[in-house]
């Protein structure tokens, strides 16, 4: 059940192998697109093993990574990990039928070493 009936909301969904593992709404507008993103790779994180995580979290162009946390953005949803995966999608209200489109992350240059 909705509890943002008359407002577009964002559908956060994890799957697993068995199914579904987690379904919630967010009212849109409270997360922007980089904040949903950390938030999918937050939920995908806590699946993950301290190794994984570590793999995930390097370069990509360094040995031994892993693109566990890496977002895969299309015009319809947001989605973080392989298996198990969270998808954010965006959900018209009832009388809304605009739907809103993600647009693909910029390609970004490497952070700067900090040592």
């Amino acid at each position: 059940m909705r509890d943002y009936p008359s407002q577009r909301v964002l559908t956060v969904e994890g799957t697993g192998k068995n199914g579904r593992i987690y379904l919630a709404e967010v009212k849109l507008g409270t997360l922007t697109e980089k904040g949903i993103i950390r938030m999918l790779q937050r939920l995908v994180a806590s699946h993950l093993t301290p190794a994984e995580i570590i793999a995930a979290s390097l370069p990509q162009n360094a040995t031994g990574y892993r693109p566990l946390l890496e977002p895969k953005i299309t015009a319809s949803e947001i989605r973080v990990g392989v298996m198990p995966y969270y998808v954010a999608t965006v959900t018209p209200s009832d009388s809304d039928g605009a739907a809103l489109t993600f647009r693909p992350a910029p390609r970004s240059a490497p952070p700067r070493r900090w040592f």
